[in-house]
């Protein structure tokens, strides 16, 4: 009867063993097609002296200061001659340092622009900002920017 348990418990032992391995070995799959399906490209490129590229950033990495509180109000950006365009972006999130938003309107990074934003509780707000990173997405391209200027539009 000793003899019996003794295996019992073996074959509990090595089951159990076997259901860790499997889910261990399941988490690695899931977490290579989650990087997979989330990035087409590698989360990171090497350059010659194997050091990580600013080319490409980890998605997985917040590089973010201030919070961001997610906004769907229109915003208004100014053209070259000076007018602010009406509905010429859409606002998706905005923090005290900067914001994320779509447009149509195709502008370079680095480039300094002047928007115009109707906030509920501030009202009428005039931007300056500096365009920190972009992605075509669809027939719009999304857009990061950093705050340079808020201040209260004059009437």
């Amino acid at each position: 009867m000793n003899m019996s348990l003794n295996t019992f418990l073996y074959q509990i032992q090595i089951m159990l063993f076997a259901g860790s391995s499997m889910l261990l070995v399941g988490s690695i799959i899931g977490l290579y097609l989650k990087g997979r399906i989330l990035s087409e490209e590698p989360l990171f490129l090497f350059s010659s002296n194997n050091e990580i590229s600013e080319t490409k950033e980890d998605p997985y990495c917040e590089k973010r200061h201030a919070r961001r509180v997610p906004s769907f109000t229109l915003l208004e950006l100014m053209n070259p001659a000076g007018e602010f365009i009406p509905n010429s972006a859409r606002m998706h999130d905005i923090s005290v340092k900067g914001a994320r938003f779509d447009s149509s309107i195709m502008m370079k990074q680095g480039k300094r622009i002047q928007a115009r934003l109707h906030s509920s509780k501030e009202g009428l707000l005039r931007i300056s900002a500096r365009i920190v990173w972009l992605q075509p997405k669809n027939n719009r391209i999304v857009y990061g920017v950093e705050f340079d200027t808020v201040n209260p539009a004059d009437s």
